[in-house]
């Protein structure tokens, strides 16, 4: 990778997201094949992020990189969530899970960085996001292939210890209860 990346300081760039980083790196190495790489650690507070290659690239290795943006966290906090969350539909996922939610979420809004949000209420078929960085909240839905034992949805939080209030002397059945509920995902 480093013959291919020579040139490591991007300079000025729009913004500090996977795909300015990548295209800026791109005109400043104009032998580098972009398909072949992806970005890692992105750190604002320092401008800089990492470089690494992809599984079965004809790259080896990673890279530092660094770069100047006027995007701070600092100045983010102006900024309305929904001007980085723009695709609120997840589709189908497999269950309810924070980092299910948070991952699907990245794939459908390639600009969001995930350690900036986070779940504040988790429903039938959508979730609250917030963050400490953004103003407001956005609603995200999604079908969940997890179905409640009772399979009815009350539009409520799901609650594991509702779901199995079975007494501790019941513990064989509530170890089945929890394995019959968990194959779902």
């Amino acid at each position: 990778m480093s013959k291919v990346i020579v040139n490591t300081n991007l300079g000025f760039i729009s913004d500090n997201s996977e795909n300015t980083i990548l295209q800026s790196l791109k005109e400043i190495n104009p032998e580098l094949d972009i398909n072949q790489i992806y970005i890692k650690k992105i750190d604002d507070t320092n401008g800089s992020a990492e470089v690494y290659s992809k599984e079965n690239s004809n790259y080896i290795g990673k890279k530092l990189i660094k770069f100047e943006t006027n995007l701070s966290k600092e100045s983010a906090e102006f900024k309305n969530l929904k001007d980085i969350i723009k695709n609120t539909d997840l589709g189908l996922i497999p269950n309810t899970f924070p980092s299910i939610i948070k991952n699907r979420l990245k794939e459908i809004n390639p600009e969001l960085d995930i350690k900036d949000i986070y779940i504040s209420k988790i429903y039938q078929n959508n979730v609250e996001i917030k963050s400490e960085y953004y103003s407001d909240t956005i609603v995200v839905t999604f079908i969940s292939s997890l179905k409640p034992p009772d399979g009815e949805w009350k539009n409520k939080k799901i609650n594991l210890n509702k779901i199995m209030k079975i007494p501790m002397q019941r513990q064989k059945k509530n170890d089945d209860v929890l394995l019959q509920f968990l194959k779902i995902f």
